[in-house]
């Protein structure tokens, strides 16, 4: 999936297909919903960290304005229109959060998957003590 550019107004602006701009979107929402943070840390006495998420989250909601508010996307391109310097900052944490996000999922697939081997090993030596003395197993 390669992202467009495209020139508007005399510069180039970057263009999002839709399932770029929804898998952006989901992303952006599951930082927002870390909005009480910034009461947290305040209430911790950490102003500059809480300065720092609410920039954080005002590059979200300004991306939102480029991209839609709306959960799934109804155009098939969408244009931004904020300057370099300020995508360079949403899509650096935007990305740094989905790379976590992909770790975390793997974690879990892997934990998925290590739980089921336990189970089923676990299962095999419960099934296997329960059958009669003398039962052999067939040679594969």
């Amino acid at each position: 999936m390669a992202l467009a550019s495209t020139c508007i107004g005399g510069c180039m602006a970057v263009v999002l297909d839709r399932s770029q701009r929804d898998a952006v979107y989901q992303f952006v929402l599951r930082d927002l919903a870390d909005m009480d943070d910034v009461a947290i840390v305040l209430g911790d006495g950490e102003v500059e960290l809480a300065q720092q998420l609410r920039r954080r989250f005002e590059q979200g909601l300004r991306l939102l304005d480029d991209i839609g508010w709306e959960q799934t996307g109804a155009r098939e391109l969408y244009a931004l229109s904020q300057p370099p310097q300020e995508l360079r900052a949403v899509f650096g944490w935007l990305g740094e959060s989905a790379t976590a996000a992909t770790g975390e999922a793997i974690a879990e697939s892997a934990d998925q998957g290590i739980k089921e081997a336990f189970t089923a090993a676990e299962t095999s030596k419960m099934v296997l003590q329960q059958l009669p003395e003398g039962t052999r197993r067939p040679r594969p």
